[in-house]
């Protein structure tokens, strides 16, 4: 069977936003929070490689609310010769699936920092199965044909991680940010999907090009487009649904 790991977590106010909702970042942290603890209670030895991640796919059913305790559990469930792929299921108090999040992750040399093979001691640590591809994710525009909004900013030292570039759920708040809190008031992220390209640094300057590709009464899809002179580091597309 897959290994898996459960965490529980209770949405205190730093966990949430100005609405009450589990901030999307947050939700991203506890992920990376689980599966870090899932290789520390599964690892036999110092590894000399890092993981990375370079997609995610999540669906949410309902967003969590401030003082709520939710379980995270997590499955590395196969791997291929280059990447591995992991669920994340996120359950309220009682038992019901609210979230569920496909993720890709590879391994890169710590001093190279250059894609490795995963090694068979990986697989053998996670009880992970080979397979050819990872569960189906949506396939992302690496252009946008209009732009609707754009915004720039500088990657500072309370964006990185201890990877030393730029934290993978940072990019979820300039995707909220960006749109500003009218537009959170109205809808709420129903599925978001991720690819991250190439990582960003410490001071490098950040343009983020965003497309409304459908907004209707009920549901709004955006395209953002995450660059550095113009060279492509990142695509993240959101479906949003009208609040209750």
């Amino acid at each position: 069977m897959p290994n898996s790991y459960t965490a529980t977590y209770t949405l205190d106010y730093e966990r949430c936003n100005a609405l009450n909702d589990w901030r999307l970042s947050a939700m991203l942290n506890a992920f990376s929070s689980t599966s870090i603890a899932h290789d520390r209670a599964t690892r036999k030895k110092t590894s000399p490689f890092l993981w990375v991640i370079t997609q995610n796919d999540i669906t949410i059913h309902r967003l969590p609310k401030n003082g709520e305790e939710v379980q995270v559990t997590t499955t590395a469930w196969g791997n291929n010769a280059f990447f591995c792929f992991r669920s994340y299921r996120v359950e309220d108090a009682s038992g019901k699936e609210i979230i569920h999040a496909e993720t890709v992750y590879a391994l890169i040399d710590k001093k190279k920092r250059q894609l490795i093979r995963i090694p068979e001691e990986v697989v053998e640590q996670y009880d992970s199965h080979r397979v050819r591809r990872g569960a189906p994710i949506p396939k992302l525009p690496k252009t946008l044909d209009h732009v609707d909004l754009m915004d720039t900013l500088t990657i500072q030292f309370s964006d990185l991680d201890t990877n030393g570039h730029t934290s993978n759920a940072v990019y979820l708040d300039w995707v909220m940010n960006a749109l500003g809190r009218d537009w959170h008031q109205y809808y709420f992220a129903e599925h978001i999907t991720i690819k991250y390209e190439k990582e960003l640094l410490y001071q490098q300057r950040v343009d983020q090009q965003i497309a409304i590709l459908e907004r209707t009464d009920d549901v709004a899809t955006t395209c953002h487009i995450i660059q550095v002179e113009g060279e492509r580091h990142a695509i993240i597309q959101v479906t949003w649904h009208k609040r209750s």
